[in-house]
C-alpha cells in the first residue's frame, strides 16, 4: 500500500527539530556541556567523603569514640543515600562506625572505591593510619527510567516537544507569508479570471496553487479554495473521481507527460449536479521535469440539459411516429382484410392480383387459381349455430393460410367461399396442392372445434390455370368457379381440375369393378397398381399405398351375420373413396380389406389420410350395423410410400398389407408404417394364409 507523504510544513518542522537535537548532541560530545549524571554523583560523594575524613581525623584525637559514633549517625541521617560510615585502622580493625556499618560493608577489595562503597585514606605523622569507609544505598532505578533521567535525554525530549510546537507555528506563519498566490501579479490573476472556463493550477502533488473566478463559481465549496489544498478534499468533486488517485486526470497527465483531454465527470447530486469536462496538461520546467499541471474545467450542464430535452423530444416524436404507423397499419388492415378471417377482402385481392398477374405474364411462369367452398355450411349453421359456423370459417381460413406461401394470395370471396392464387405450379403440382388443401381441411378443421364432438368439415375445390381460355383475371376466376361447381355436383369433398381429361377415369372393365361399392375389386386393384407404378416411374414421382382391414371381422360375422359384415366393408370402401384424392384408386379387396393407391402422395400425407379414415370408422361405422354398440367396429391400417423407382416399389401393396397385419397383431385400431424384415414378412404370410 502506497503511503502518503507528509505535508511540507511537517517535513520542515521535523527537519528543524532534528537539526537542533543534532547540535545539542555534538555540543555534549565536544564541549562537555551536558555532565554525566553518574560521574557527577561520584564526584559529589568523593568530596563529601574527603571532607568527612578530614573532620574525623581531627575529631579522633580529641573526642571519645562514642561521641564520634553519635556524630556519624547524625551525618548518615542528614546525608541522602548514605547508609553507614566507619573508621578502620590499617590493621583492619574497625575503630568507630554507625550501628549497621559492619553488616552492610563488603570488605576484601582494599581501599578501592565503588559507586556504593567509598573509602578515603587517613594519615598520621606522615604515615597511613587507616581509612574512612562510607556505604551508599544502591541505585535500584529501572534502566528505562534511569535513561530518561539523563540530562541529555531530557534535553532532547524537551527540544522535540517544544521545538515541534515553536518551529511548527513559526513555519506555518512563514509559509502563509510565502503563499504563491500572493506573489502572482494582478494582471496574471486578472487574465485567468477573464477566462470563461474554469482554470486551476496544481503542483506536482495535485495541490491547488492558483484558481480563477470561473472555477470558484462552479460550486459553493470552490468559492474559497485554500492554496495548498487538494482537489480530492472537496466532497462535491471527489465523489465523481476514481478511487485510485493515480487515475485522476491531472495525475495521469503528469505521469504520462502528455495532455489528458475530454474526461467527462458528473459532479454533485440533485439540483447541484453538473456535467463537467476536464482537460489536464502537465507544466514542465526548463529541464523537462514536471512541476505541476494546468486543469481546465468546462461546465457542459446547459448543453447536456438541452441534449436531454432534444432526446426526449425525439423519443416522443418517434413514439408518435410509431403510433401513427401502427394506426395506419390498423386502418390498412381494416380496409384490406376480412375482419373474421384476416384474409384479403375482394378490393385488396383485386389490387394485389393485378401485380401477380403482370409478373406471371412477364416471367411466363404458371399461375393457378383455386376456389374453395365449405361443404354443407348451411347445415352446420342450422345444427350448431352461427358461432360454430364462424369458427369453421376461421379454421378453414387458417388451414388455407398455413398451406400457401408468403407470395401467394388468399381472399375470402364471400360467405364460406375462398379464392387462392398460387404462382409457379404446373397442372400436376396444382392438382397435388389442391388435394393437400382439401385433405387438410377434412382432417384438421373438424377436430379443431373440440366443443362440437364428431363435427366433419369438408370442402370442394375448383382449380383453373393460366391458359388461352383463362386469358384475363376475371376469366381465370370464373373458370375456377365453374370447376368448383363441377366438384360440388360430383358429390362434394373433391377437387375439380380444368381439363376434363384429368377428371375422367380410365375405362375399367366391368370385371374389375366391385358391384356393391363401385370401387375396384382385387383384380382391378392389381391392374391399377401396375399402371400407377409405371406412370409414377415415368414422372419420377412418389407412390403411396394404404391397406385397411376390419378388426375382429370373424366376431362381427358370428354376432351380426354376413350381411352386416358386407355392409361394414362396403361403407369402409365408400368412405375411403370420399376421403382420398380424385387421382387415387380405391379397391375393396374382400369382405374385410380396402386398399387405396395414392399417386404423388408422400408418406406423411398417406399417414394423415389413414389416421382420418381410422377416426371416422371408429366414430361412425358401427351405426351401419343393427345392434352394434357405438365404437365397437374398428380398423387396422398399414401405410407405405416410396418413389416409383425405388427397389421396393414393386411390392408396395404387400408392404402396406404387412404393416396392417402387424397392427392387428399388436391390438388393432391404429395406423402402422411399414418396416422391413424377413421375420415380419414370414409372420404376415402366415397371417394371410389363415381363412
Amino acid at each position: 500500500m502506497k503511503l502518503n507523504r507528509p505535508s511540507p510544513l511537517i517535513q520542515m518542522t521535523m527537519a528543524l527539530v532534528a537539526l537542533c537535537s543534532t547540535l545539542v548532541i555534538l555540543g555534549t560530545l565536544f564541549l562537555d556541556t551536558m555532565p554525566d549524571r553518574g560521574a557527577q554523583q561520584r564526584a559529589v560523594r568523593k568530596a563529601v567523603g574527603e571532607a568527612l575524613a578530614v573532620q574525623l581525623a581531627e575529631t579522633l584525637r580529641r573526642e571519645d569514640p562514642r561521641e564520634i559514633e553519635k556524630s556519624l549517625v547524625a551525618i548518615v541521617s542528614r546525608t541522602e543515600g548514605l547508609r553507614s560510615v566507619g573508621v578502620r585502622r590499617a590493621d583492619n580493625e574497625l575503630v568507630v562506625a554507625t550501628p549497621t556499618h559492619a553488616q552492610g560493608w563488603r570488605s576484601g577489595e582494599g581501599d578501592r572505591s565503588r559507586p556504593e562503597q567509598l573509602t578515603v585514606p587517613l594519615a598520621a605523622n606522615g604515615e597511613r593510619w587507616g581509612r574512612v569507609e562510607m556505604a551508599f544505598a544502591a541505585d535500584d532505578t529501572h534502566w528505562l527510567l534511569a535513561f530518561f533521567k539523563e540530562p541529555l535525554v531530557q534535553m532532547l525530549l524537551f527540544l522535540g516537544v517544544a521545538g515541534w510546537l515553536v518551529f511548527g507555528l513559526y513555519m506555518r506563519r512563514a509559509l502563509q507569508h510565502l503563499d504563491p498566490a500572493s506573489v502572482v501579479p494582478e494582471r496574471v490573476q486578472g487574465a485567468f479570471d477573464a477566462m470563461a472556463e474554469g482554470v486551476v493550477v496544481l503542483d506536482s502533488r495535485g495541490r491547488v496553487m492558483l484558481s480563477n473566478k470561473a472555477f470558484r463559481q462552479l460550486h459553493p465549496q470552490l468559492a474559497e479554495v485554500p492554496t495548498g489544498s487538494s482537489l480530492t478534499a472537496l466532497p462535491w468533486l471527489s465523489q465523481s473521481l476514481p478511487q485510485d488517485a493515480a487515475q485522476h486526470p491531472w495525475a495521469r497527465a503528469m505521469a504520462e507527460r502528455s495532455a489528458n483531454a475530454g474526461t467527462a465527470l458528473e459532479a454533485g447530486q440533485g439540483a447541484e449536479k453538473r456535467q463537467l469536462v476536464l482537460n489536464a496538461a502537465p507544466i514542465s520546467d526548463a529541464g523537462g521535469a514536471v512541476r505541476g499541471c494546468m486543469v481546465t474545467v468546462n461546465d457542459m450542464s446547459a448543453l447536456h440539459h438541452a441534449n436531454e430535452a432534444l432526446r426526449e423530444a425525439m423519443t416522443a416524436l418517434a413514439g408518435s411516429k410509431r403510433e401513427v404507423e401502427q394506426k395506419n397499419l390498423e386502418l390498412e388492415r381494416l380496409a384490406t382484410r376480412d375482419p373474421l378471417t384476416g384474409a384479403l377482402n375482394r378490393r385488396a385481392f383485386h389490387a394485389a392480383f393485378e401485380g401477380v398477374w403482370r409478373e406471371a405474364l412477364k416471367s411466363g411462369g404458371g399461375l393457378t387459381c383455386l376456389m374453395v367452398d365449405i361443404d354443407h355450411f348451411k347445415n352446420i349453421n342450422d345444427s350448431h349455430g352461427h358461432g360454430v359456423g364462424d369458427r369453421v370459417i376461421q379454421e378453414v381460413a387458417r388451414k388455407l393460410q398455413d398451406s400457401v406461401r408468403g407470395t401467394d394470395l388468399l381472399c375470402r370471396w364471400g360467405g364460406e367461399e375462398f379464392c387462392v392464387v398460387v404462382g409457379g405450379l404446373d397442372t400436376a403440382a396444382s392438382a397435388e396442392f389442391a388435394e393437400r388443401v382439401r385433405m387438410r381441411i377434412e382432417r384438421e378443421c373438424g377436430a379443431a372445434l373440440r366443443e362440437v364432438q364428431g363435427l366433419r368439415v369438408t370442402a370442394s375445390v375448383g382449380v383453373e390455370l393460366l391458359s388461352p381460355q383463362a386469358h384475363s383475371m376475371a376469366a381465370l376466376i370464373e373458370r375456377a368457379d365453374q370447376a368448383l361447381y363441377r366438384a360440388k355436383r360430383a358429390g362434394r369433398n373433391r377437387v375439380a381440375m380444368p381439363d376434363d381429361a384429368l377428371q375422367a377415369r380410365v375405362a375399367v372393365p366391368a370385371s374389375q369393378i366391385d358391384a356393391d361399392s363401385g370401387c375396384l375389386n382385387e383384380s382391378g386393384y392389381f391392374a391399377a397398381l401396375r399402371s400407377a407404378r409405371e406412370a409414377a416411374r415415368a414422372d419420377d414421382r412418389v407412390l403411396g399405398c394404404i391397406v385397411a382391414g376390419l378388426d375382429h371381422h370373424r366376431v362381427l360375422l358370428q354376432r351380426h351375420g354376413a350381411a352386416a359384415l358386407q355392409a361394414a366393408s362396403v361403407t369402409l370402401a365408400r368412405w375411403a373413396r370420399e376421403s382420398a384424392p380424385a387421382s387415387a384408386a380405391v379397391a375393396r379387396l374382400d369382405e374385410r380389406r380396402v386398399a387405396v393407391l395414392l399417386p404423388g402422395t408422400g408418406l406423411e400425407d398417406c399417414q394423415a389420410l389413414a389416421e382420418h379414415l381410422r377416426d371416422r370408422v371408429e366414430a361412425s361405422l358401427a351405426a351401419v350395423i343393427d345392434g352394434a354398440a357405438a365404437r365397437s367396429v374398428r380398423i387396422s391400417v398399414g401405410v407405405d410410400a416410396l418413389p416409383a423407382t425405388a427397389p421396393g416399389a414393386a411390392t408396395l401393396g404387400e408392404r402396406a398389407e404387412q404393416a396392417m397385419n402387424r397392427m392387428r397383431r399388436s391390438g388393432g385400431n391404429g395406423v402402422m408404417l411399414f418396416s422391413g424384415g424377413r421375420a415380419a414378412n414370414d409372420a404376415a404370410a402366415r397371417e394371410d394364409s389363415q381363412p
